[in-house]
């Protein structure tokens, strides 16, 4: 098997972003609140958590455009709560940029920038996300030649539009291209489904969880890959 383009999926295969998105949630929530007391009142923590729930319902074609719903919810909660259009529009453009900011202060895994290392000198090296979190501010780039978000397509995985870019990309066939990541559904059948071969990132060392066919290799440890692709 000769790969030339590994992808990575990116959230909770090459860091934790947990702690990250709730600080988002959190400060930007505050942040409207002070500045709009009524949004605060009206919504509390968990009906605006319901609201943005109904609206990817009335518009699924948002669903997976992650940054975006956001936006439409802070804007429709602060026009709800008597705030003019244009006023609501900034305001919320404004509380998005205080969640994408916290949103992208992620825990990286200690193995994640020596493996980066290790691999882009072999390999072209892509990333494929159905999150919002920015390489560059990340601190990742670098290693990377390009990284496609759910928010910028028709479809977010396990769809095929994304890893059919990245092939494009790249310049490869499905059959030379390596796909690593720790979903069973959205990274392993999504790349399966167009030819890429698949790498299970398997922390919790979890059985298989599906009917279907497994992936090409599994590892517990990311430090377990390199040595894994050269055998």
């Amino acid at each position: 098997m000769t790969i030339k383009l590994i992808t990575f999926d990116l959230d909770h295969t090459l860091w934790s972003p947990d702690a990250a998105l709730q600080r988002g949630e959190t400060e930007s929530y505050a942040w409207l609140a002070a500045q709009h007391p009524a949004f605060g009142e009206q919504f509390p923590v968990a009906a605006f958590v319901e609201m943005r729930v109904q609206l990817r319902k009335q518009f699924p074609e948002l669903q997976h455009r992650v940054s975006e719903i956001r936006r439409v919810a802070f804007r429709n909660a602060l026009q709800d709560t008597g705030m003019a259009a244009d006023a609501a529009h900034n305001k919320a453009e404004q509380g998005f940029e205080i969640f994408w900011r916290a949103r992208q202060q992620v825990n990286i895994f200690d193995d994640t920038p020596v493996l980066l290392q290790q691999l882009s000198q072999r390999y072209a090296l892509g990333a494929i996300s159905n999150g919002n979190a920015c390489l560059k501010a990340v601190g990742l780039a670098n290693y990377f030649q390009f990284h496609f978000a759910a928010d910028d397509f028709s479809n977010a995985k396990p769809a095929a539009d994304m890893f059919l870019a990245a092939l494009e990309c790249a310049g490869v066939a499905p059959y030379e291209a390596l796909h690593i990541g720790d979903h069973p559904i959205d990274d392993i059948q999504g790349a399966q489904a167009v030819g890429m071969k698949t790498l299970w990132v398997n922390f919790a060392g979890s059985p298989w969880p599906l009917t279907t066919s497994k992936p090409d290799f599994t590892v517990a440890a990311l430090p377990e890959i390199p040595s894994l692709l050269r055998e």
